[in-house]
């Protein structure tokens, strides 16, 4: 696999950076699309031009994260195909993380600290799935911050363990979104995140599959 993959770098690099550029502009394209293009935010306030441009840092943040779970997961073949990956993989979680960071700052913005917590700002029927992604939040943040500080003699040892938080925060983020997004409902996004799960649980299968077959030798 390793000595095909370097036969094809160039081909495979084509491939890959097409599909990241395909990947990264749907969400914005459909956010856009279903809103008539950015006629939305005119003639509107700070305030309200917020409100309506929340969703779409947190459409982005969720695929970033799907990203990150993807490249992590396969690292050993893309480092064939792109030898600094791992930079730019460190360097796409962080960006990952601002994306969240401000989606929820918008929110807080838009409905108060109070309302976030709770996620009083929903329906009493759909509060549930903003809880699950508040909570997916917080696990965000301790992901990135061992992430970040690694080296340091306290995490050097857990690190590895609190970055598998990744997984948890995608699907925590994945009910979320599939219950609250308005441009997740149905349409193209809605089949693009059912493929991100479909991905990421394979990846799952696949790494724990192989962690088994090395104990078991």
């Amino acid at each position: 696999m390793n000595q095909f993959l370097e036969n094809n770098k160039t081909l495979f690099r084509y491939i890959s950076l097409i599909f990241f550029i395909l990947i990264i502009l749907l969400p914005g394209l459909v956010f856009f699309q279903t809103r008539g293009g950015v006629s939305f935010l005119e003639k509107t306030s700070l305030k309200s031009a917020i409100a309506l441009i929340f969703p779409l840092f947190g459409l982005y943040g969720f695929t970033l994260i799907w990203f990150q779970i993807m490249i992590g997961s396969n690292i050993r073949y893309l480092t064939k195909i792109w030898p600094k990956i791992f930079l730019f993989h460190r360097t796409e979680g962080i960006i990952a993380f601002l994306f969240v960071l401000v989606h929820i700052s918008f929110i807080l913005i838009t409905y108060s600290f109070e309302k976030f917590l709770e996620a009083r700002f929903l329906p009493e029927n759909l509060r549930i799935f903003g809880i699950l992604g508040n909570f997916a939040f917080y696990l965000l943040v301790l992901s990135t911050t061992a992430a970040l500080f690694r080296q340091k003699k306290l995490l050097r040892k857990y690190w590895r363990f609190i970055h598998y938080f990744n997984y948890v925060v995608f699907f925590l983020v994945l009910i979320h979104s599939l219950n609250l997004g308005s441009d997740t409902q149905s349409g193209a996004l809605k089949y693009l995140w059912y493929f991100f799960a479909t991905t990421v649980v394979i990846s799952l299968i696949n790494k724990f599959s192989k962690r088994f077959s090395l104990s078991s030798n």
